[in-house]
């Protein structure tokens, strides 16, 4: 019998300190858990933004940014009669709740058909690669919204295109922008070569070439 108490004595205490550890363990893991997701949701963002902002040659975007302005500007000399029709045209069919966007007279429309050509020519050549590419958006937006009976789905895709190009570093490869920055960070080597900065890089953030393939 007392050797019974004493057994059930000894185990008392050994129950109740494994049921502390017990609860001390069940509530550290709910504290960790919720640490451990935050730290992989902060990973996961982290591998992410490295993802998408590593550097890449910037060669396929010139490439397509060539090939893309010889189209365009081909395109500008297929709406060379576009103002001179729209003046003996008895109708013009706006597109719906766009009936705002009309077409103006002919010489300002020439005048827009050029200035659409030169901005071509501009993002050809990567001259003011962004400037130019935006003004290029704006002109051809106007012409395709001037009548609905210039429906095309590549002017849309056309639309698209030069909108999130103009948010694009596509000049970063085979551009005047490219050899006039290089010549004026020799010219500071000359003058200051203590202060020079590094020559510019060829290379664009990944996103950027990610945009262009997803159009």
């Amino acid at each position: 019998m007392f050797g019974d108490r004493e057994r059930s004595r000894q185990r008392r205490p050994a129950a109740s300190a494994a049921g502390a550890e017990e609860c001390e363990h069940s509530s550290v893991p709910k504290g960790s858990a919720a640490l451990s997701s935050t730290q992989r949701l902060r990973a996961a963002a982290h591998t992410l933004h490295a993802w998408l902002t590593q550097p890449v040659h910037a060669s396929t975007l010139g490439t397509f940014r060539v090939f893309f302005s010889v189209c365009m500007y081909k395109q500008a000399l297929y709406f060379a009669d576009m103002f001179w029709d729209f003046q003996h045209s008895l109708t013009v069919f706006p597109y719906p709740a766009l009936g705002w966007v009309t077409p103006c007279g002919p010489w300002l429309g020439e005048w827009l058909l050029t200035l659409n050509s030169w901005a071509a020519i501009a993002v050809c050549v990567g001259l003011c690669t962004r400037a130019a590419t935006a003004v290029l958006f704006g002109t051809f937006t106007y012409l395709f919204l001037i009548c609905e009976s210039n429906h095309n789905n590549h002017y849309i895709l056309i639309c698209h295109v030069t909108f999130v190009a103009s948010f694009l570093d596509w000049g970063r490869w085979f551009s005047l922008d490219m050899l006039l920055r290089v010549f004026a960070q020799r010219r500071r080597a000359c003058i200051t070569p203590m202060d020079a900065p590094p020559p510019p890089r060829e290379t664009v953030p990944y996103w950027h070439l990610l945009l262009a393939q997803l159009l």
